[in-house]
C-alpha cells in the first residue's frame, strides 16, 4: 500500500502532497518616501533633486520544505532591506543649443543598502523517526536530546553605489534623432554569512560556515540610439 507520507514524484507540479502547519504564515510590509525637487537656474537650466528612502521586510513560516505530508522540519526566514538613494541632475531646456537641435542631462547618483536574510530550521514531530531514521540511524539519539532548532543561518550585505553619467539628443535632418549617452558607476559591497547546526542531525540540511564576502568594481557604460519620428 503507498503511505500518504510518501514524497512527490512531480516537485514541479500544480498539486502538491506537502504539511502544512497551523501556524504558518507570511507577513510582508514596505513602505517608501520619495521627493522630487525642481529649482530653475540661469540660461533656462534645471537643477533637480531626486531623494528616496524604501524600508522593506518580509517574515514567514513554511512548514512543507520537505514535500512530505506530516510534520518533519519547519523553516522560518525573514528578508530585511533598508535602502535610500540621491540623484542631482542639471537638466537643459529642450531643444537648446545648435538652432534647437540639442538638449540633455548630467548627474551624479549615490546608492546606499543594508540587507539582510535569515533562515531558522526547525525540527517537527517526525523529523528524528522519519527523515533522520531513514538517511543517517546513528544521529537518531543526537535529534531527540538535541534543542530543536537544528540549523540557524543570517546573511548580510551592505552595498554602497557611485555613479555619474551625461546624455544628450541631437537632432538629425527630417525627423532623426541621435542620442549619445556614458555613465561611469563604481560599486562595493561588503557582507557575511555565518550558519550554524546546533543539533547534530541538522547536518542532513545544512552545514556550519562563517564565510566573509567582498565585491569591488567599476565599470563605463555606453548608450547610442537612433530614433525616426516620421510625422509630429
Amino acid at each position: 500500500l503507498l503511505r500518504a507520507d510518501i514524497p512527490d514524484q512531480n516537485l514541479y507540479g500544480h498539486s502538491n502532497n506537502i504539511y502544512r502547519p497551523p501556524d504558518a504564515f507570511n507577513h510582508d510590509r514596505q513602505w517608501a518616501v520619495t521627493s522630487d525637487l525642481n529649482v530653475t537656474l540661469p540660461a533656462g537650466l534645471t537643477l533637480r533633486l531626486l531623494e528616496g528612502y524604501r524600508d522593506w521586510r518580509n517574515d514567514s513560516l513554511d512548514g512543507g520544505t520537505a514535500f512530505l505530508s506530516v510534520p518533519t522540519f519547519g523553516r522560518q526566514a525573514y528578508y530585511d532591506s533598508i535602502s535610500h538613494s540621491h540623484e542631482l541632475q542639471v537638466v537643459t531646456p529642450k531643444n537648446w543649443l545648435l538652432n534647437g537641435r540639442l538638449d540633455g542631462v548630467a548627474g551624479i547618483y549615490y546608492f546606499h543598502e543594508n540587507y539582510g536574510v535569515g533562515e531558522h530550521n526547525t525540527r517537527r514531530d517526525q523529523y528524528c523517526s522519519l527523515v533522520v531514521a531513514n538517511t543517517l540511524p546513528a544521529l537518531v539519539p543526537g535529534c531527540v536530546a538535541g534543542p530543536s532548532t537544528l540549523t540557524d543561518a543570517a546573511f548580510f550585505q551592505s552595498t554602497e553605489s557611485v555613479a555619474t553619467y551625461t546624455e544628450g539628443r541631437l537632432g538629425l535632418a527630417h525627423g532623426f534623432d541621435l542620442t549619445l549617452g556614458v555613465r561611469w558607476t563604481t560599486e562595493r559591497k561588503n557582507g557575511n554569512f555565518v550558519q550554524t547546526v546546533p543539533n547534530p542531525a541538522g547536518t542532513i540540511l545544512r552545514g556550519a560556515e562563517n564565510t566573509p564576502l567582498h565585491f569591488s568594481h567599476n565599470k563605463v557604460t555606453w548608450r547610442t540610439g537612433l530614433s525616426w519620428r516620421p510625422t509630429d
